[in-house]
């Protein structure tokens, strides 16, 4: 009897473990994009989690313990914003591609909360979530999420040849030894390139705060409300980054809490089936190929 006593007391004194409910998403509809956040979605709902994948492309397949919500397309005017600045990538000046990508995501800023998928997810009160997701690429309007579930967030982001704008979002230590994103430079960098890639950092950070923020903080506000906090107080609740950084990008230290998992998309390969082929058929094969 005193055994029985103990078996039920170890019992209840063992905590359960519980699937985590995680809201995923990705705005990007782009396959570079999807299908690393997909990768992450995967292996999450595999081993047990509750995930609702928020995702603007549709899936190619369903994910185990996914709910699948399809972000619609953006209107014209702010996909030809995007366009511009994608243009510009080719055409202009460092500067005018700060301008164009934050010009680019300040609008869509203006329509993500508009969407079915967001419109769904906020106004539900039964939505709760323990963890949220986000494939980050400057879309600070999406840091609201953490303030409106009560969730902290991991940022994951798949476009990360440059890790600045994570280490700016992590309020980490910036380098600006290694050159700008938008300034074309390999290393090591000359005296000249040293102080223009500067001067790129400069005029992104100072945009960035003096410009970009404010505005976003004032369509959160008139979003949800005046008690909604600021970008950079919501940017507090992300304790860890995954960023798709490849050994082949350019050196840099990182803090602890950004964590370098580039190719986690990738899948094992499989083997090439064996093929039984006689020496007479390669001959012939290869002069087949001389003849074309």
């Amino acid at each position: 009897m005193k055994w029985v006593i103990l078996v039920v007391l170890v019992a209840l004194w063992t905590p359960s473990v519980q699937p985590a409910k995680i809201l995923a998403i990705n705005v990007f509809n782009a396959t570079s994009h999807s299908s690393w956040i997909s990768a992450l979605v995967s292996a999450l709902g595999q081993r047990g989690h509750t995930i609702t994948y928020a995702d603007a492309m549709p899936p190619k397949k369903p994910i185990q313990n996914t709910r699948h919500l399809l972000i619609e397309e953006f209107p014209a005017e702010v996909n030809e914003i995007v366009l511009r600045f994608v243009a510009s990538l080719t055409e202009g000046t460092a500067f005018q591609k700060v301008d164009n990508l934050q010009e680019s995501e300040l609008k869509r800023c203006e329509h993500y909360y508009k969407m079915a998928p967001f419109k769904q997810l906020v106004s539900n009160p039964n939505e709760s979530f323990d963890l949220i997701l986000l494939n980050y690429n400057l879309n600070d309007c999406l840091f609201a999420l953490t303030h409106l579930f009560n969730a902290p967030m991991v940022i994951a982001a798949p476009f990360a040849s440059n890790p600045y704008w994570v280490l700016r979002a992590m309020s980490a230590p910036m380098f600006h030894a290694v050159p700008h994103y938008f300034d074309d430079y390999s290393m090591p960098l000359s005296l000249l390139q040293r102080l223009k890639t500067l001067c790129t950092y400069l005029y992104d950070d100072y945009r960035y705060r003096w410009n970009y923020v404010p505005a976003v903080d004032k369509i959160l506000k008139e979003t949800f409300g005046g008690d909604t906090p600021s970008v950079e107080t919501l940017q507090k609740r992300a304790p860890l980054a995954l960023i798709n950084l490849p050994a082949t990008n350019h050196k840099m230290p990182l803090p602890a809490n950004v964590m370098p998992v580039g190719g986690l998309h990738i899948a094992p390969t499989k083997p090439l089936p064996q093929v039984s082929v006689s020496n007479q058929q390669v001959l012939n094969l290869g002069l087949n190929l001389i003849r074309l």
